[in-house]
């Protein structure tokens, strides 16, 4: 006997069957375009129209002093006299990024690789390790850029001092301020970040290699390493390559670590230092719009182009931890006590913390953050939501090239869009006040998050939606009512790495924001004076990377399983 409604325009005999699953799936395909609407114009307004207008700047004489003002030189900031492709300063920042892209990306592979192998091994420390290692990820990376410059201090740093000691090197090294030092400085801070990440991608591809091989590997007495080169490097080698590309697409595209540690230095200036440097302090409108498609292009073009068990543990462990200790035992020291490189403060005090909040307006950068990362996460889960089942459930003409594009807003440099961006703030009358923020961050915070629930979307059951349908259910709350209960623990994790993204953004803040009221904690914090200008209160910003890491840390260690679970969903399986 066949189930026959009246909503699905089924008849009771066969003949009119197609005809009528053939209405149902239109009246779907329309309402998936229905639910990606708020969701392509929202990308459109923060990615696509920003960086059109870049575009449109770059062939104009354009000045951010009078952006109404501009005539077309069309190809002149290129190839003319005193064009881009001429210009030294430009090379040197184009030399300067490929450089610590390529011995970035390939020290946290190889590091990547080595974490996630030593992770993947049963023990009971697994959960410990995991945690550690998720440490330095979650530190945002203003904060990591201020913590290592503290403890690369050429006279008080940490780091010279047990060189010194060690008798590895016999004078103080200023790494940050060395020209043939300060860019390795760099990478070192960028590798110990940002390996977690590669090591989650790939321990993601090593949990899908399927226990057989191993088990008949065993019984016919492959040695270990065979087995790695031979079955285990082959079959993650995709997962890899996934991470590879990822991490090369933030690598080139690099700006707060170098603006913090190292400001506008020629020896270390990256591409889109150069561009925000153009744009906002030249307030060459055009020339610096020029250098953001050229940066945007070069990533386009990358893109397409596509000792034993404790020791190893107890190293990743201490490495992943040890900056963050050193910061909280440099935050409990007094101003004298910070020259002494000893771990634990022999008189802490939280005078750091006391004058943080007295003598700056932390608490409300701290509110402006929370605003700002809670409003962003908010918006950009709605909209994903709805795109996701509209992506993710629903067969549709040009849905593969919507995904690609989604994506291709995801290689999007910030700078690549900072001029077109900077005029629409301006025209909504958002220009240092949190909106602006709110707008802007979605162009970090919406693909990703569409991504990750496009994948768990597709998982759900089809027979929940049939039921659904069956009893007359729209889509918003098939998606809200029927769904949201089950994606949870998908959403919980999409929103947790979202926020974490947003609550770090430092260039849009850097940027938008004018007024001390109205900063965000990573510019409050990259900003922080001293009441002396030959002095740098190196006290009160590694309390306030304390405060600023902290609940980031927390929140990660609470949720790391889920974190794992959508990684491994969303980056290899997707």
């Amino acid at each position: 006997m066949e189930l026959i409604h009246t909503a699905t325009g089924l008849a009771p005999d066969g003949s009119p069957l197609r005809a009528g699953r053939s209405a149902w799936a239109a009246q779907r395909r329309r309402r998936a375009w229905w639910m990606l609407a708020p969701m392509l114009a929202v990308l459109a307004a923060v990615a696509g129209w920003p960086l059109l207008r870049t575009m449109f700047f770059s062939l104009t004489d354009a000045h951010l002093s009078q952006p109404a003002r501009w005539q077309f030189i069309w190809l002149e900031n290129y190839i003319g006299q005193y064009g881009l492709l001429l210009d030294r300063d430009w090379w040197g920042a184009v030399g300067n990024t490929l450089a610590f892209a390529s011995l970035s990306v390939a020290l946290e592979t190889l590091l990547g690789l080595s974490v996630a192998l030593l992770i993947n091994q049963p023990s009971r420390a697994r959960t410990l390790l995991r945690a550690a290692m998720l440490v330095p990820w979650a530190i945002p990376t203003v904060v990591s850029a201020k913590m290592w410059s503290w403890m690369l201090h050429d006279q008080f740093g940490v780091v010279n001092h047990y060189l010194l000691q060690w008798g590895w090197i016999h004078a103080p090294i200023a790494w940050t301020a060395d020209p043939s030092l300060s860019l390795f400085a760099i990478v070192l801070v960028d590798v110990w970040k940002t390996t977690p990440f590669m090591a989650l991608l790939i321990l993601a591809a090593l949990q899908m290699v399927p226990a057989d091989c191993y088990e008949a590997a065993r019984v016919d007495g492959v040695p270990a390493f065979t087995v790695f080169r031979r079955i285990t490097l082959p079959l993650i080698s995709p997962g890899i390559a996934v991470a590879v590309v990822f991490r090369m697409l933030d690598a080139l595209r690099v700006f707060d670590l170098i603006y913090v540690m190292t400001s506008n230095s020629r020896d270390t200036r990256s591409m889109s230092v150069f561009v925000r440097e153009q744009l906002i302090d030249f307030q060459q409108t055009g020339y610096g719009s020029a250098a953001a498609t050229l940066l945007f292009f070069t990533i386009a073009a990358v893109t397409i182009r596509r000792l034993g068990y404790i020791a190893a543990a107890s190293l990743l462990v201490f490495v992943s931890v040890f900056p963050l200790l050193y910061a909280i035992s440099s935050s409990l020291k007094t101003r004298t006590g910070l020259f002494s490189p000893e771990l634990i403060p022999a008189r802490p005090t939280l005078a750091n913390y006391v004058s943080l909040f007295r003598e700056q307006p932390f608490a409300h950068n701290l509110l402006n953050s929370l605003l700002v990362a809670g409003g962003v996460v908010a918006l950009s889960l709605v909209l994903s939501l709805m795109a996701a089942w509209a992506l993710g459930r629903v067969q549709f003409r040009g849905r593969g090239a919507l995904l690609m594009t989604i994506l291709a807003a995801s290689m999007f440099p910030q700078v690549a869009v900072l001029s077109g961006m900077f005029e629409l703030v301006r025209w909504l009358g958002l220009y240092d006040h949190l909106g602006a923020l709110l707008i802007a961050d979605l162009m970090l915070t919406l693909p990703f998050t569409v991504w990750v629930l496009v994948t768990f979307m597709r998982q759900l059951p089809k027979e929940l939606e049939e039921a659904a349908a069956m009893d007359g259910v729209g889509p918003l709350t098939l998606v809200f009512r029927i769904f949201m209960p089950l994606l949870w623990p998908a959403v919980v994790a999409t929103g947790l790495l979202a926020f974490i993204a947003a609550w770090n953004e430092f260039l849009f803040a850097l940027t938008f924001t004018l007024s001390t009221e109205q900063r965000t904690v990573p510019v409050a914090i990259a900003l922080i004076s001293a009441p002396s200008s030959f002095e740098l209160p190196w006290g009160a910003l590694m309390a306030a990377s304390v405060i600023v890491t902290l609940p980031l840390v927390l929140l990660v260690l609470a949720f790391q399983r889920l974190i794992v679970s959508g990684l491994t969903q969303g980056a290899v399986k997707g």
